[in-house]
Protein backbone atom coordinates (compact mmCIF):
# COMPACT_ATOMS: atom_id res chain seq x y z
CA UNK A 1 0.00 0.00 0.00
CA UNK A 2 1.26 3.51 -0.71
CA UNK A 3 1.86 5.56 2.32
CA UNK A 4 0.15 8.89 2.53
CA UNK A 5 1.97 11.94 1.64
CA UNK A 6 4.30 13.51 4.01
CA UNK A 7 2.17 16.00 5.04
CA UNK A 8 -1.17 14.43 6.02
CA UNK A 9 0.93 11.96 8.70
CA UNK A 10 1.90 14.89 10.42
CA UNK A 11 -1.37 16.80 10.82
CA UNK A 12 -1.55 14.03 13.69
CA UNK A 13 1.52 15.31 15.62
CA UNK A 14 2.14 18.54 17.50
CA UNK A 15 2.74 22.01 15.15
CA UNK A 16 6.33 22.53 15.11
CA UNK A 17 6.99 26.56 16.10
CA UNK A 18 8.15 28.80 13.73
CA UNK A 19 12.06 29.13 13.94
CA UNK A 20 12.21 25.51 15.97
CA UNK A 21 14.11 22.43 14.62
CA UNK A 22 12.67 20.03 17.01
CA UNK A 23 9.02 19.53 17.94
CA UNK A 24 7.45 21.41 20.62
CA UNK A 25 6.21 19.77 23.91
CA UNK A 26 3.12 20.36 25.55
CA UNK A 27 3.78 21.44 29.56
CA UNK A 28 2.56 19.76 32.03
CA UNK A 29 0.44 21.91 35.11
CA UNK A 30 3.48 21.48 36.99
CA UNK A 31 6.38 23.04 34.60
CA UNK A 32 3.39 25.86 33.91
CA UNK A 33 2.71 26.56 37.38
CA UNK A 34 6.87 27.20 38.19
CA UNK A 35 7.25 29.02 35.29
CA UNK A 36 4.31 31.68 36.31
CA UNK A 37 6.74 31.70 39.51
CA UNK A 38 9.55 32.49 37.47
CA UNK A 39 8.23 34.68 35.80
CA UNK A 40 6.79 36.61 38.69
CA UNK A 41 10.08 36.58 40.87
CA UNK A 42 11.84 38.07 37.76
CA UNK A 43 9.25 40.76 37.51
CA UNK A 44 9.26 41.95 41.20
CA UNK A 45 13.41 41.72 40.98
CA UNK A 46 13.74 44.05 37.75
CA UNK A 47 11.21 46.04 39.47
CA UNK A 48 12.98 46.65 42.55
CA UNK A 49 16.03 47.16 40.24
CA UNK A 50 14.54 50.41 37.85
CA UNK A 51 13.76 51.73 41.78
CA UNK A 52 16.67 51.55 42.81
CA UNK A 53 18.41 52.97 39.36
CA UNK A 54 15.78 55.91 39.79
CA UNK A 55 15.41 56.49 43.46
CA UNK A 56 18.34 55.46 45.66
CA UNK A 57 16.36 52.33 47.39
CA UNK A 58 14.69 49.16 46.76
CA UNK A 59 10.79 47.56 46.65
CA UNK A 60 10.80 46.61 50.57
CA UNK A 61 12.40 50.04 51.47
CA UNK A 62 9.60 51.87 49.39
CA UNK A 63 7.39 49.89 51.39
CA UNK A 64 8.30 50.90 54.93
CA UNK A 65 8.45 54.83 53.44
CA UNK A 66 5.36 54.35 52.30
CA UNK A 67 3.65 53.19 55.73
CA UNK A 68 6.13 55.58 57.96
CA UNK A 69 4.79 58.70 55.86
CA UNK A 70 1.23 57.22 56.34
CA UNK A 71 1.69 56.59 59.91
CA UNK A 72 -0.11 58.74 62.30
CA UNK A 73 2.78 58.13 64.93
CA UNK A 74 6.46 56.78 65.02
CA UNK A 75 6.00 53.16 64.47
CA UNK A 76 7.59 49.87 66.38
CA UNK A 77 9.94 47.65 64.60
CA UNK A 78 7.22 45.07 64.71
CA UNK A 79 4.28 46.82 63.79
CA UNK A 80 6.27 48.19 60.72
CA UNK A 81 7.20 44.52 59.72
CA UNK A 82 3.46 43.82 60.13
CA UNK A 83 2.48 46.63 57.74
CA UNK A 84 5.14 45.51 55.25
CA UNK A 85 4.92 41.68 55.82
CA UNK A 86 8.30 40.97 56.50
CA UNK A 87 9.75 39.13 59.36
CA UNK A 88 11.44 41.89 62.07
CA UNK A 89 14.65 40.47 61.41
CA UNK A 90 14.14 41.29 57.92
CA UNK A 91 12.48 44.54 58.51
CA UNK A 92 15.38 45.67 61.02
CA UNK A 93 17.61 45.80 57.97
CA UNK A 94 15.52 47.56 56.17
CA UNK A 95 15.16 50.45 58.47
CA UNK A 96 19.29 50.08 59.33
CA UNK A 97 19.64 50.96 55.49
CA UNK A 98 17.30 53.72 55.51
CA UNK A 99 18.88 55.18 58.71
CA UNK A 100 22.37 54.84 57.27
CA UNK A 101 20.95 57.25 54.70
CA UNK A 102 19.38 59.48 56.62
CA UNK A 103 15.64 58.79 55.59
CA UNK A 104 14.47 57.38 58.81
CA UNK A 105 15.22 58.17 62.71
CA UNK A 106 15.01 56.10 65.60
CA UNK A 107 13.51 57.27 68.92
CA UNK A 108 12.96 56.08 72.24
CA UNK A 109 9.75 55.91 74.09
CA UNK A 110 8.89 58.11 76.42
CA UNK A 111 6.83 55.74 78.56
CA UNK A 112 9.42 52.89 78.12
CA UNK A 113 13.09 53.74 76.87
CA UNK A 114 13.48 50.28 76.26
CA UNK A 115 10.82 50.78 73.23
CA UNK A 116 12.12 51.92 69.97
CA UNK A 117 9.99 53.52 67.40
CA UNK A 118 10.74 54.74 63.96
CA UNK A 119 10.03 57.73 61.98
CA UNK A 120 10.58 59.74 58.65
CA UNK A 121 13.13 62.21 58.32
CA UNK A 122 12.68 65.51 56.50
CA UNK A 123 15.05 64.04 53.87
CA UNK A 124 13.05 60.64 54.10
CA UNK A 125 9.29 62.61 53.97
CA UNK A 126 10.67 64.72 50.72
CA UNK A 127 11.31 61.09 48.90
CA UNK A 128 8.75 59.24 49.90
CA UNK A 129 6.29 62.20 48.41
CA UNK A 130 8.26 61.35 45.13
CA UNK A 131 7.94 57.65 44.95
CA UNK A 132 5.25 55.64 42.96
CA UNK A 133 2.26 54.92 44.53
CA UNK A 134 2.72 51.17 44.84
CA UNK A 135 5.55 48.52 44.11
CA UNK A 136 5.15 45.41 42.40
CA UNK A 137 4.60 43.28 45.12
CA UNK A 138 1.80 46.15 46.19
CA UNK A 139 0.09 45.91 42.69
CA UNK A 140 0.61 41.71 43.06
CA UNK A 141 -1.27 42.28 46.79
CA UNK A 142 -3.97 44.03 44.73
CA UNK A 143 -4.67 42.04 42.25
CA UNK A 144 -4.63 39.26 44.90
CA UNK A 145 -7.13 41.25 47.27
CA UNK A 146 -9.05 41.45 44.40
CA UNK A 147 -10.15 37.82 43.83
CA UNK A 148 -13.29 36.10 44.73
CA UNK A 149 -12.80 34.80 48.59
CA UNK A 150 -12.86 31.41 47.47
CA UNK A 151 -10.58 31.64 44.57
CA UNK A 152 -8.18 33.41 47.07
CA UNK A 153 -8.93 30.49 49.58
CA UNK A 154 -7.94 27.88 47.62
CA UNK A 155 -4.68 29.58 46.23
CA UNK A 156 -3.09 30.57 49.14
CA UNK A 157 -3.69 26.62 50.24
CA UNK A 158 -2.23 25.38 47.25
CA UNK A 159 0.77 27.39 47.59
CA UNK A 160 0.68 26.93 52.02
CA UNK A 161 0.90 23.38 50.81
CA UNK A 162 4.00 23.11 48.51
CA UNK A 163 5.64 25.80 50.58
CA UNK A 164 5.26 22.82 53.88
CA UNK A 165 6.80 20.63 51.62
CA UNK A 166 9.79 22.36 50.65
CA UNK A 167 10.59 24.82 53.46
CA UNK A 168 11.50 21.88 56.25
CA UNK A 169 14.02 20.77 53.29
CA UNK A 170 15.26 23.79 52.73
CA UNK A 171 15.82 24.44 56.51
CA UNK A 172 17.41 20.82 56.90
CA UNK A 173 20.21 21.78 54.16
CA UNK A 174 20.85 25.44 55.04
CA UNK A 175 22.00 24.43 59.19
CA UNK A 176 24.01 21.63 57.20
CA UNK A 177 25.85 24.11 54.88
CA UNK A 178 25.98 26.42 58.31
CA UNK A 179 27.11 23.90 60.17
CA UNK A 180 29.73 22.68 58.00
CA UNK A 181 32.02 25.97 57.97
CA UNK A 182 32.64 28.56 60.58
CA UNK A 183 30.58 31.85 60.38
CA UNK A 184 32.33 35.59 60.88
CA UNK A 185 29.86 38.31 62.20
CA UNK A 186 27.83 39.94 59.68
CA UNK A 187 27.74 36.84 57.04
CA UNK A 188 24.26 36.21 55.47
CA UNK A 189 22.66 33.26 55.98
CA UNK A 190 20.76 33.15 53.44
CA UNK A 191 17.28 33.39 55.33
CA UNK A 192 17.07 36.89 54.34
CA UNK A 193 16.12 38.33 50.89
CA UNK A 194 19.00 39.78 49.44
CA UNK A 195 17.84 43.56 48.55
CA UNK A 196 16.44 44.64 51.53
Amino acid sequence: MTPPPENTRASTEPATPRGSGSLAKPQSTADRVIDALIRLDFASRRHSQVLREQFGVTAPQIDALRVLATAERPLALSALSKEIYLRESTTSGVVDRLEREGLVRRTRARDDRRVVRIALSKKGRELAERLPRTTKLGEVRRVVAELPAEEANSFLATLEKVLEKIEPVNGDERRKSAASKPRTGGEATGDEPAAT
